[in-house]
């Protein structure tokens, strides 16, 4: 099992966030929904926490695209998304993707005005999506690595998910914890080409061109 408080006050037990090792986060979907404002603490709060290497799960239905243009807190940097449309009511099902590969759920939870999320690329990436949209992925949940933390944004509610013979929420809880709590190797990169060469005349000028990548692979 997991040890784990349930309260709808993030400064309960004080302001330093770093105490905890991993922060749920669920604010709803409208109109049953909490926003978090621009001016509030929580926002900068959990900024801040997940910069400096805790690992926050946020999920609702407005408050990664819409709220963010009404005043609320600007989320979308933590979780390596650009803007998106605040969406409609078609969230019936998710499909795994990434570290959620093989899972497919009904969806029974709220679904009005859900934001659909774009990753901005980097380290962002789907973790699930409508299937059968048609943008070819309405992506609905994504995960990042945000400076020395982790995040995971997810718009559908994760109490909304049905179980089935072979699709548990638990496995997705067990996945998430795992991409949160897993190592990461020491980054692979590779240079080409690996040797440059160039002789060059008094006032002449030359230019070569090389690529840098890494190559890691992402958690499994």
């Amino acid at each position: 099992g997991e040890s784990n408080y349930r309260t709808d006050n993030l400064f309960l037990f004080g302001s330093n966030l770093g105490q905890y090792e991993g922060i749920f986060a669920c604010v709803g979907i409208y109109s049953n929904n909490h926003v978090i404002q621009a001016s509030d603490p929580e926002g900068p709060a959990l900024d801040g926490y997940v910069l400096g290497g805790g690992k926050l799960y946020l999920e609702g239905g407005d408050v990664f695209n819409y709220d963010p243009g009404i005043g609320g807190y600007q989320v979308q940097p933590i979780f390596g998304l650009n803007d998106g449309p605040d969406g409609g009511s078609d969230v019936t099902s998710v499909e795994g993707r990434t570290v959620l590969s093989g899972l497919t759920f009904a969806y029974t939870g709220g679904n009005s005005f859900m934001d659909e999320l774009r990753p901005a690329g980097g380290s962002a990436r789907m973790l699930y999506t409508i299937p059968g949209s048609s943008t070819p992925y309405d992506t609905s949940a994504v995960w990042h690595f945000y400076g020395a933390g982790r995040s995971i944004a997810a718009v559908p509610e994760f109490g909304g998910l049905v179980d089935d013979a072979t699709n548990k929420k638990d496995t997705v809880m067990a996945r998430m914890l795992r991409f949160f709590r897993q190592s990461v190797a020491a980054p692979e990169i590779t240079v080409t080409p690996v040797a440059l060469a160039e002789t060059l005349q008094v006032a002449q000028t030359g230019t070569k061109t090389f690529s840098i990548s890494n190559v890691t692979a992402p958690p499994a």
